[in-house]
């Protein structure tokens, strides 16, 4: 693990508690390291890019806001510069919990699964786990709190009072 960031990501928030988003790690392997039965002979770096989409359990259950659960499904790319998987597309499935201090500032704690898919799946050398801990922080306040990027295009399309009826004009 190093000691400088090394994984970013970016997220859009969708409705029903969905959010879309992309991610990118790097990482060193230290010499000696035993990979999947292979020592590592000297220092070797690791990648890996993921699209994902998370359901966070608090948008629909009565829960604290500043405790958000997640469960997270996505693909990515791995690339490993170790023998004898370099290269694997993975299906990913996982869980996690953002933490929140205040509306911007936030703790986030995630483990993943990455499936190889490869020969023999989902049994074979190119899976792995991917634990993280970071630090959150979202752009805009109201984005958290409405859960939605969608804005309408057209006023009269999305002019609806409550009971459901368009308003005439």
């Amino acid at each position: 693990m190093p000691f400088y960031p090394s994984q970013a990501s970016a997220e859009i928030i969708g409705s029903n508690g969905l959010t879309y988003g992309l991610s990118f790690t790097y990482n060193r392997y230290k010499p000696g390291k035993e990979i999947n039965g292979i020592s590592n002979p000297g220092k070797a770096l690791f990648f890996a890019w993921d699209l994902f989409a998370k359901y966070h359990f608090n948008e629909h259950a009565k829960m604290s806001k500043q405790y958000d659960p997640y469960f997270l499904l996505g693909s990515g790319f791995t690339l490993r510069f170790v023998a004898p998987n370099t290269t694997a597309f993975t299906a990913n499935v996982g869980f996690g919990m953002n933490y929140w201090f205040d509306g911007h500032w936030g703790m986030n704690v995630q483990s993943l699964a990455k499936f190889g898919l490869k020969n023999k799946f989902p049994r074979n050398s190119s899976n792995y786990l991917h634990h993280s801990i970071g630090v959150v922080y979202i752009i805009d306040r109201t984005y958290r709190k409405n859960r939605s990027f969608i804005k309408p295009r057209y006023k009269w399309i999305h002019n609806v009072n409550k009971v459901g009826e368009r308003k005439r004009y």
